[in-house]
């Protein structure tokens, strides 16, 4: 049985680290300071929730983190949250798109009334592994939106 020794060190501001691309997408809702995460324990993006959840465990990520009972109920959580002012993440996969399909049609709506709303389909042949494999695909998207945040 492996166990964790020592603790993780603060990194400084100008360090360079390599860090899987799910970590870089909890990094990415820390420095967007996301006020409300849903998560839903699907496979591919159950690792990024779970670095989600370690940064609010450790107090690096103040937000409501809400683990709901299916795609449906996470999507309409950040629908409404968002309405509200609030900034939100969540994901899924790709049979969770399909299930939540109901929750995204209003995004439109949203943007036409002026909140911030907006979703990123990554499509790739890949399935489970689309994101290590398919990097080039979301990480520009990725960057645009840590650049908006500054």
């Amino acid at each position: 049985m492996a166990t964790a020794t020592g603790v993780q060190q603060e990194r400084k501001a100008d360090e360079t680290a390599l860090i899987t691309g799910s970590e870089a997408i909890a990094v990415a809702c820390k420095l967007a300071d996301v006020d409300v995460v849903t998560a839903y324990p699907i496979r591919p993006y159950d690792t990024v929730m779970q670095y989600v959840a370690k940064l609010v465990a450790n107090g690096d990520l103040d937000c409501e983190y809400i683990v709901a009972e299916g795609e449906h109920s996470q999507f309409e959580i950040v629908k409404h949250a968002s309405a509200c002012g609030a900034r939100v993440f969540c994901g899924s996969s790709g049979v969770g798109w399909m299930y939540a399909m109901e929750a995204l049609t209003v995004t439109p709506a949203l943007k036409a009334a002026g909140v911030d709303a907006d979703y990123f389909l990554l499509d790739s042949e890949y399935g489970h592994s689309a994101s290590g494999r398919d990097a080039h695909k979301w990480a520009p998207r990725l960057r645009a939106f840590m650049e908006s945040l500054e």
